[in-house]
C-alpha cells in the first residue's frame, strides 16, 4: 500500500503536476486542432475557458462542459485515472465579453488541482481586440491538508480579426501570487497565432510558443478542420516539442455544439476529451 502512493507520488510532484499546470494541450473545442482552429464565432471561440479576446458578439449566451481523461499508458491502477472535469459561461454586452470557468483536475486519487477562471475582451477598434484574464488555482495532495498551495495568474491577449483570417497574440502565466516551491508555477509563455475563418475546406492555423525559461523555448503547432457536411467536421493537428498527435469530430447543429477528441503522447500515450456547446445568438446576428 505504501508503495502504491510512493511511487506515483514522486512521478505527480515534479513531472505530471507542472505539465498539467502549464496546459501539456488545449481542452475543449480546441482539443483535437491544438488550438491552431479558432474563429470568433464558432465555438472554438466561444469557450468559457480561453480569452474573451478571441470571441465576438454575435452569441449573447451560452454555457458549456468538458472533460478529458489523460494518458492511457499511465492509468494502471485499478479503478483510477487522470483526468480533468470543466466548465463555464460567456455572454456578451454590445462591444464588451465576459467569460467565467471552473475546472477540476484529480490524478490517480492522489493530487488535485481546483481552478477559476475569469477573462474580459473589449473591441477597441473594428480590427482589434484585447482581453485580460485571470486564473487563480488551489493545489494539493488528498490527506494531507498541510500541502495545499495556491497560484495566482493573469494573461493579456490580442486579437486582430480580417475577412479571411485573424493574427492571435497572447502573453500568458504572468505570476501574480507564487507557489513558492519549484515546478508549481507554470513558466511565461508567448503565443503568436494565425487562424483562417471558417471556409469551404473547413479551417486551418499554426501557433508558434515561445517558453524562455526552457532548454528547447520554441514550439510549432498546425492544424487543419476539414467539414464534411455543413455541419459536421473532422479535425487533425501536429505539434513538436514534445511531439503530440491530436485528432477530433465537431458536430455544429444550431446553438448546440459538440466534439470528442483525442491526443497522442509518444511515450505517455493516449488522452481523450469531450465538450459540448449551448449558446443563444444575437438577433441581427448572421447565422451560416
Amino acid at each position: 500500500m505504501a508503495l502504491r502512493w510512493l511511487c506515483p507520488g514522486i512521478l505527480l510532484t515534479y513531472s505530471l503536476i507542472t505539465a498539467n499546470l502549464q496546459e501539456p494541450f488545449p481542452q475543449g473545442f480546441s482539443m483535437g486542432n491544438q488550438g491552431t482552429v479558432l474563429w470568433e464565432n464558432g465555438s472554438q471561440g466561444c469557450q468559457p475557458w480561453i480569452s474573451a479576446a478571441y470571441c465576438d458578439s454575435s452569441r449573447k449566451f451560452g454555457m458549456a462542459l468538458g472533460a478529458v481523461s489523460y494518458y492511457d499508458r499511465m492509468d494502471n491502477f485499478i479503478d483510477e485515472s487522470i483526468y480533468r472535469a470543466f466548465g463555464g459561461v460567456f455572454w456578451s454586452i454590445k462591444r464588451i465579453r465576459f467569460k467565467l470557468a471552473v475546472s477540476h483536475f484529480s490524478a490517480l486519487e492522489m493530487y488535485y488541482e481546483q481552478a477559476g477562471f475569469l477573462s474580459a475582451g473589449v473591441d477597441l477598434f473594428s480590427h482589434f481586440r484585447a482581453g485580460i484574464d485571470f486564473c487563480g488555482i488551489r493545489t494539493g495532495l488528498n490527506g494531507y491538508k498541510q500541502k495545499k498551495r495556491t497560484v495566482g495568474e493573469c494573461a493579456f491577449s490580442a486579437w486582430f480579426p480580417f475577412k479571411a483570417a485573424a493574427l492571435g497574440l497572447s502573453l500568458n502565466h504572468i505570476n501574480l501570487k507564487s507557489g513558492r516551491v519549484q515546478g508549481v508555477d507554470a513558466p511565461l509563455v508567448i503565443k503568436s497565432g494565425f487562424h483562417t475563418v471558417s471556409n469551404r475546406m473547413g479551417a486551418q492555423g499554426v501557433i508558434i510558443e515561445i517558453t524562455p525559461s526552457r532548454v528547447h523555448p520554441v514550439r510549432f503547432i498546425l492544424g487543419e478542420q476539414y467539414r464534411l457536411f455543413n455541419i459536421v467536421a473532422i479535425e487533425a493537428s501536429l505539434a513538436n516539442n514534445p511531439f503530440l498527435i491530436g485528432i477530433g469530430v465537431l458536430v455544429d447543429v444550431s446553438s448546440i455544439s459538440v466534439s470528442v477528441s483525442v491526443v497522442n503522447h509518444p511515450v505517455l500515450g493516449w488522452s481523450r476529451g469531450f465538450s459540448a456547446l449551448y449558446s443563444s445568438f444575437n438577433e441581427d446576428s448572421l447565422i451560416k
